[in-house]
């Protein structure tokens, strides 16, 4: 039998998030073109680990309170790494990833055990040409970011002051 929250079906108001390393490749706020709130196309480029598809997480709210918060989420990306490591969060909504600028994106619920929310892209794979890899990571950074909330460490908390940008 499948896991339970395989089968919670998603709403199209429901949030999601995505790791965006801290590093000048993956987080430039000079680089607007690419994206307004800085976060550029190597952050949504599948990586040899994404043989599956790109992973996100949905965001725990009133109607999906098994899932994570950002702060747990947060915990969750910092499991045994250095305290020195620092990244963002970015989220997304579920109505834009479903059909953005006519790229078809379909999400599959992936549960594991400490991201009951985890989910898939699994277009968006390893797998997947470079050009058509490159051209769906650009039009998720650029067009679909909603929120860059951050920096953290990898205590879980933030760094310095709390920056919660929002997309214009």
């Amino acid at each position: 039998m499948g896991n339970l929250h395989e089968s919670i079906p998603m709403s199209a108001s429901e949030l999601l998030m995505r790791k965006v390393p801290a590093g000048g490749h993956f987080f430039n706020p000079a680089r607007p073109a690419e994206s307004p709130l800085g976060v550029t196309w190597l952050a949504f480029k599948p990586t040899r680990e994404d043989s599956d598809g790109l992973s996100l997480s949905r965001m725990k709210s009133a109607a999906y309170p098994d899932f994570l918060s950002l702060e747990q989420f947060a915990a969750r990306i910092c499991d045994g790494k250095a305290p020195e490591k620092h990244f963002y969060i970015t989220v997304l909504s579920v109505d834009e990833l479903i059909d953005p600028m006519g790229l078809a994106l379909q999400l599959t619920p992936d549960p594991v055990d400490r991201d009951p929310g985890h989910l898939l892209i699994p277009r968006l794979n390893s797998a997947l040409d470079k050009p058509t890899r490159d051209s769906f990571a650009l039009t998720l950074a650029r067009a679909h970011c909603q929120r860059l909330i951050g920096p953290f460490n990898c205590n879980g908390q933030v760094v310095s002051s709390f920056i919660d940008w929002h997309r214009p």
